[in-house]
C-alpha cells in the first residue's frame, strides 16, 4: 500500500510541474504584452484606452513613465524567476523606491520650495507628460521644505544610491576602504620562508 501512495504522489507532482510551467509562461507573455502596450501608449500609439492608462500613469510617475514599462517587465520576469525569495522581494522595493526618489529629485529641480500640491502635480503631468508626478511631489515637496532644495536633492541621491547597493548587492564605499586597507596588510604580513627539508639517510 505504501508502494501505491508513493506512486500516486509522485505522478501528481510531476503533473503539477508541467502545468506550473505553463501557467508561468501565460503571465510572462501577458506581462510582455502589457508592457508593450504600456510603452507604446507612451508616445501617444496605445488608442484610446492604452493612452488613458499611460496618463494616469504619467500623472503618478512623471516623466520617468516614459521608462516605466521597461523597468515594470524586468520586475516581472525577475519576481517570477525568483518566486519565494525573500533578497528578490527587498531588490523588488528597493527599486521601486529609486523610482519614488528619482521622481522625487525631478520635482525638486523643476519646483525648488515652491512644490505644487499632490493633485496639482499630478494634474501636470497628467497634461504634458513630465515632472515628477504624484509621487514626485510628494517626496520631493517633504524634502524641499524641510531641509532646503539642495540638501533634499543631496539626501535623495544618497537614497537613490542606497537603492542601487541594496539591487546589485555591491557596495560603493566599502570598496575604496578595502582598497585602502589591502596594500596596508600586506606590507604588515611577514613573508612565510619555506621550511627546509631534512635530509634522509639510508
Amino acid at each position: 500500500m505504501s508502494d501505491t501512495r508513493k506512486r500516486k504522489k509522485g505522478k501528481a507532482a510531476e503533473a503539477k510541474q508541467p502545468e506550473s510551467g505553463v501557467i508561468r509562461d501565460v503571465i510572462l507573455w501577458l506581462s510582455l504584452a502589457v508592457c508593450i502596450l504600456l510603452f507604446l501608449s507612451s508616445f501617444g500609439l496605445g488608442g484610446k484606452a492604452g493612452n488613458t492608462i499611460s496618463r494616469f500613469l504619467f500623472g503618478l510617475f512623471g516623466a520617468v513613465n516614459y521608462l516605466l514599462p521597461i523597468g515594470l517587465l524586468i520586475g516581472i520576469f525577475f519576481a517570477v524567476s525568483n518566486k519565494g525569495n525573500t533578497i528578490a522581494r527587498i531588490k523588488l522595493w528597493a527599486a521601486f523606491f529609486f523610482v519614488i526618489f528619482l521622481d522625487g529629485i525631478i520635482d525638486v529641480i523643476m519646483y525648488g520650495k515652491a512644490v505644487p500640491s499632490p493633485a496639482r502635480a499630478y494634474l501636470i503631468s497628467y497634461r504634458g507628460k513630465s515632472g515628477g508626478g504624484f509621487f514626485g511631489c510628494i517626496i520631493g515637496g517633504l524634502f524641499a521644505k524641510a531641509f532646503g532644495p539642495l540638501v533634499a536633492g543631496i539626501l535623495l541621491v544618497i537614497f537613490m544610491i542606497i537603492c542601487i547597493v541594496l539591487v546589485t548587492e555591491k557596495g560603493l564605499l566599502s570598496r575604496f576602504i578595502d582598497r585602502d586597507r589591502t596594500p596596508k596588510e600586506e606590507k604588515k604580513e611577514p613573508e612565510k620562508k619555506p621550511a627546509k627539508k631534512k635530509k634522509v639517510f639510508s
